[in-house]
């Protein structure tokens, strides 16, 4: 692809004056986004923009691999990598959190009725290493200014979740947060979720939540 102009195809207005060129090879197989395996390379993207905003991705790949019930999947990139591994259907994925979430919060029972029921079992792992792409090809205004992770995982079958995060250094919209951190679990019966910010010298807490399990009589 060379010299793709989006705004001249009023597909965004975001990218006036601006041409995007890659490299892509995909080769996949399968019947349905579930059991896929396979790969696709993206080499070479180039951003080019007027005012300092132009941006170049060296190369990005995402691999799908699927082993009987269990799968695999992974982006690997300079400037994120993802890795995702168990057993899980992609379409379900966020009917897991609201799977185990409505055990504590009942209220959402209802909006669980609208989804599939999951079966999953999955670890996942996040890392973000650098975030020029975001801010220039998806305008998100986040810097990451060292290292970022975020991991954890869901089992539908015991009901447990455990996500953690640190974000030791970022910019979000301007503002600079020297350190962040989210942990949210349920590993004793109990869901609990804290997120932590330090703005400048001073340590915020976020609004966490602390939410005694409810018994099956107890829920409406």
């Amino acid at each position: 692809v060379n010299n793709f102009r989006p705004n001249d195809l009023h597909l965004s207005d975001k990218y006036v004056d601006s041409s995007i060129s890659l490299k892509l090879n995909a080769d996949f197989i399968g019947s349905s986004l579930d059991d896929l395996e396979g790969r696709i390379l993206l080499d070479s993207l180039i951003l080019d923009a007027p005012q300092g905003q132009g941006a170049f991705l060296d190369n990005l790949t995402i691999a799908a691999e699927t082993k009987g019930k269990r799968k695999k999947i992974s982006v690997q990139s300079p400037f994120l990598n993802i890795w995702i591994n168990g057993e899980f259907s992609y379409p379900t994925i966020p009917a897991s959190a609201l799977h185990i979430a409505q055990r504590y919060i009942p209220s959402l029972l209802s909006l669980r009725k609208t989804m599939p029921e999951p079966h999953n079992n999955f670890h996942f792992d996040v890392q973000i290493a650098d975030t020029d792409i975001f801010q220039k090809l998806l305008y998100i205004p986040l810097e990451v200014k060292m290292p970022a992770t975020l991991k954890g995982h869901f089992d539908d079958d015991t009901e447990k979740l455990m996500v953690e995060g640190s974000f030791p250094s970022l910019k979000y919209n301007g503002t600079l947060y020297e350190s962040a951190t989210l942990l949210c679990n349920n590993l004793e019966d109990e869901l609990n979720c804290e997120a932590r910010v330090r703005s400048g010298r001073r340590y915020n807490t976020l609004p966490g939540f602390r939410v005694v399990k409810f018994s099956r009589r107890e829920t409406p």
